[in-house]
């Protein structure tokens, strides 16, 4: 079960925000919690239909569960199509349990590459380009002293 933010983000794809304005964040926010919630009320419903424990239910799994359904369920032309669709979704839900992990502490992995640049930590326009950035440090040459002559 995502318990933290951290996984939530990775898991909803909200790592990175596209969003430039506080006001269309502020959206794009509610959009992915709003997600998140309908999501965690698909994996509820499954797990009282079918009798499983709500805790052994996939977050990931139940979003590309949902993902999976989602054309067929805009394809369907009646109601008691939908219906036989959502409950084929909820099977799908339910029948792909978390195997039990007692004692499981693992920390997370980070995904996404590392990239060559340094993050941005202050306004852009207080930076100034670095020359040496992405240049790699030659060895230093051995000095050589004039006054003493090598054989």
């Amino acid at each position: 079960m995502e318990l933290c933010l951290r996984s939530l983000k990775t898991t909803l794809g909200m790592e990175m925000l596209s969003c430039r304005t506080p006001g269309n964040l502020e959206i794009e926010l509610r959009m992915h919690l709003l997600v998140h919630n309908l999501v965690r009320g698909l994996m509820l419903e499954a797990a009282r239909q079918h009798g499983v424990r709500r805790e052994r239910l996939s977050f990931a799994g139940t979003l590309g569960a949902a993902c999976r359904f989602a054309e067929s369920m805009r394809a369907a032309r009646s109601r008691a199509g939908r219906e036989k669709i959502r409950r084929g979704l909820l099977r799908a839900i339910a029948g792909d349990p978390v195997p039990e992990r007692p004692g499981r502490r693992e920390p997370r992995a980070v995904k996404r590459r590392p990239k060559p640049h340094p993050l941005l930590t202050r306004a852009r326009r207080s930076y100034r380009e670095i020359p040496h950035r992405s240049r790699h440090c030659r060895p230093a040459a051995v000095a050589t002293n004039p006054g003493i002559s090598t054989p």
